[in-house]
């Protein structure tokens, strides 16, 4: 590349009207609020922020992979299907490990499946918006 098109692409690069590069961290603020908000001051508290906070992310999931089936990224559909299948699949199996080691009733287990179940669900979420933005045409 020459220098001039170097500067040209680092001026564009630099251009207010440059589109910013999205941010692929999981949002672990939602999960931090359902440990240490307010309204949850009892396990069952915290469990069920978890699970609303798991249905809230996998709807936007749900919408990452429409996304992500878009002709323009090249992936195939089936795979992933597949592969989301497999990693919930995965998230349940590992979260559930927390159960095995608290089965006193009313204990924290429950809470921390939830939990674990919401972590990795923030986690895949910032996956697929990295697979999304490493695929998607520019």
């Amino acid at each position: 590349m020459t220098r001039l098109s170097l500067l040209g692409l680092l001026a564009a690069c630099l251009s207010p009207t440059a589109q910013a590069q999205p941010s692929f961290e999981p949002r672990l603020d939602l999960l931090q609020a359902c440990v240490e908000g307010e309204a949850v001051q009892a396990p069952v508290g915290m469990a069920i922020c978890a699970y609303e906070g798991v249905e809230e992310a996998e709807r936007r999931i749900e919408a990452l992979l429409r996304e992500a089936r878009a002709p323009a990224l090249g992936l195939r559909p089936r795979d992933l299907s597949a592969a989301q299948s497999h990693w919930r699949q995965y998230r349940d199996l590992h979260c559930g490990q927390y159960g095995r080691r608290d089965r006193l009733p009313g204990s924290q287990a429950p809470a921390n499946i939830e939990l674990c179940r919401f972590h990795r669900t923030l986690l895949r979420e910032a996956e697929l918006r990295t697979l999304i933005y490493e695929m998607g045409p520019r």
